[in-house]
């Protein structure tokens, strides 16, 4: 457990935090803070918002109290250790450490809500020309939407598609849409620096060819990645490829927290935060390090981008519905399954607006989904009636054929199976809250 974790679990335990009195009686410690925080919800909120309060206010606010509660007569020896405990290794963090002990409070401190679709990029990779649509939309200014892509694609004809199956990509009013690709932001670009698998091009360039396509695009004029202009947070709807774990922002957005391991000190684990209320979650690994399931580190053959195999740790799928781990499909040691999850979620900065986050466990499913995208949108509606839903999360299987061809499985086969999910906004926002 980290720091963090451990304290809100101390402050869960304590039997003189439990009742609003006796919240109201500790807020003489320091008045400022109480002032800030829930004084009336469940034992594990009140200690959630403490924690969070105190450390996004520094080491010297969340250590001063601590010692406060250390001297405080009402306590015991038992709990001026633990505190002093803390204290001591809280004082010895690095920044880095302290990073990957207060998880939730560095998000929170780093990204504001502007700031956390505001960093996300609108664009394509370094080489290729940045664009803006300018003519093919009325005049008025409130009305012209802003695009970074690939202009050597070209539109794709949209006869074969109906409003329907448009909306699960770019909402109910495309113009309206900007378009994210993972594992990217303006900062980089600018700097040279992109890199997008070629799994995500290929989603990204096929996304941008049908959107051109909706659109009408006829006339488009470069301009530079530091512009102004290119803002997330001015769109109403936010298509993001790369999948809940290809940045900062949407590991944030979909319930991921950074853990560092043993096994490799300089790359950080995605692991689901216990207050996420999504259904579904990738799971990369624990404690352990990466590819470990409890005490057991797991391997399988899988194919690169580059056309290398190689034996790497194997991930799943956590299922919070039934609350199990599910292990993807194996032909002996060889990987046989991906699972590409498909997530729509209220916009932050848009009240009327959504982002739909889709990526897989691995590059496969993003692939091969949008390779037909006709016929998968089309068929994931059928499948799921998704169009019933405002918000949701769904996950489809992909089966890996030894010859390295891969399909969308939609039968599903033992239990890597297809499902949908539906997401309460309330409630989703809610969880949320706490994280930034």
């Amino acid at each position: 457990m980290t720091l963090e974790e451990r304290l809100v679990q101390i402050f869960c335990d304590m039997p003189n935090l439990q009742t609003i009195r006796d919240r109201q009686h500790f807020s003489q410690l320091d008045p400022e803070v109480f002032a800030q925080i829930d004084l009336n919800g469940s034992s594990h909120e009140f200690s959630c918002g403490l924690v969070t309060c105190l450390a996004s206010k520094g080491v010297a606010k969340l250590t001063s109290f601590l010692e406060k509660l250390a001297d405080y007569e009402s306590f015991g020896s038992e709990h001026r250790v633990i505190f002093q405990d803390f204290i001591e290794s809280i004082k010895s963090l690095s920044k880095r450490q302290w990073n990957i002990e207060f998880p939730s409070i560095s998000i929170s401190q780093t990204i504001t809500r502007r700031q956390l679709l505001s960093n996300l990029l609108v664009g394509v990779g370094s080489g290729i020309a940045v664009e803006v649509v300018d003519s093919f939309l009325p005049s008025d200014a409130r009305k012209k939407i802003l695009l970074r892509w690939n202009h050597f694609i070209d539109p794709e004809p949209t006869k074969d598609f109906n409003a329907r199956d448009l909306a699960l990509l770019f909402g109910s009013e495309p113009s309206k849409c900007g378009l994210i690709p993972g594992n990217s932001n303006k900062h980089l670009v600018a700097e040279g620096n992109f890199r997008a698998s070629r799994y995500v091009q290929l989603a990204f360039d096929s996304s941008c060819s049908v959107l051109k396509g909706v659109l009408g695009v006829e006339h488009t004029q470069p301009i530079i990645p530091t512009d102004a202009r290119m803002e997330a947070h001015k769109y109403q709807n936010l298509l993001i490829l790369g999948g809940p774990v290809s940045s900062p922002e949407t590991r944030l957005l979909c319930g991921y927290r950074d853990m560092l391991t043993p096994t490799d000190s300089n790359k950080l684990l995605p692991t689901k935060v216990e207050s996420s209320l999504l259904p579904y979650h990738f799971y990369c690994g624990n404690q352990n390090g990466w590819g470990y399931w409890g005490e057991e580190e797991r391997k399988a053959r899988r194919w690169l981008d580059d056309g290398t195999e190689k034996m790497l740790p194997l991930y799943g799928i956590i299922d919070s519905t039934q609350s199990t781990f599910l292990e993807p499909p194996l032909d002996g040691d060889r990987l046989a399954g991906d699972m590409l999850i498909i997530t729509r979620l209220p916009n932050l900065e848009d009240s009327s607006g959504t982002s739909t986050i889709v990526g897989g466990m691995h590059g496969y499913s993003i692939e091969v989904f949008f390779k037909n995208l006709t016929q998968n949108l089309r068929t994931f509606n059928e499948v799921f009636r998704a169009h019933e839903y405002d918000y949701f999360q769904a996950i489809i299987p992909v089966h890996i054929a030894s010859n390295r061809e891969v399909t969308i499985d939609w039968l599903g086969r033992e239990n890597w199976q297809p499902n949908i999910i539906k997401i309460d906004r309330a409630a989703y926002l809610a969880s949320l809250s706490h994280r930034i």
